[in-house]
């Protein structure tokens, strides 16, 4: 045990002088104008797309994200419910002069798509509800 001692490491993996890169929790923001930059929406840094929080103020940014996702799905079908609505007014409107007109084909062939319209209505309501209830759980 002369000058050349050197204490036993003990398991301890990081003993003595590190010249590596450690993480220590702080991590980089990436530049304004890098593709896989978004604004925080808490707060107004920039910060990874694909990472689970902020850099900056610890934000669930991949939460923010699917619940963007989930209202513009609920926003589609709200459109889509709108231009059936539309078209079940038009149906209508088709019918009553179909019915007055005495054209029996015309009738019918509007009260199928009248059916039609209404069924895909219904279908997007339910999917509607299934949309709010995950945005719901996700909050």
């Amino acid at each position: 045990m002369g000058s050349n001692y050197e204490p036993e490491n003990h398991g301890y993996i990081n003993q003595g002088d590190h010249k590596g890169n450690v993480y220590f929790g702080l991590r980089d923001a990436p530049p304004q104008n890098h593709p896989n930059a978004i604004k925080c929406f808490q707060c107004p840094e920039y910060t990874w797309r694909k990472t689970a929080d902020c850099v900056h103020c610890g934000a669930d940014i991949q939460n923010y994200l699917e619940c963007q996702k989930v209202r513009l799905e609920i926003y589609s079908a709200n459109h889509q419910m709108n231009r059936l609505g539309c078209a079940i007014l038009v149906t209508v409107a088709l019918i009553g002069l179909s019915i007055w007109f005495n054209i029996l084909w015309l009738t019918v062939v509007s009260v199928i798509a009248g059916a039609i319209f209404c069924g895909a209505v219904s279908k997007l309501e339910g999917h509607k509800n299934n949309l709010r209830e995950k945005l719901y759980q996700l909050s």
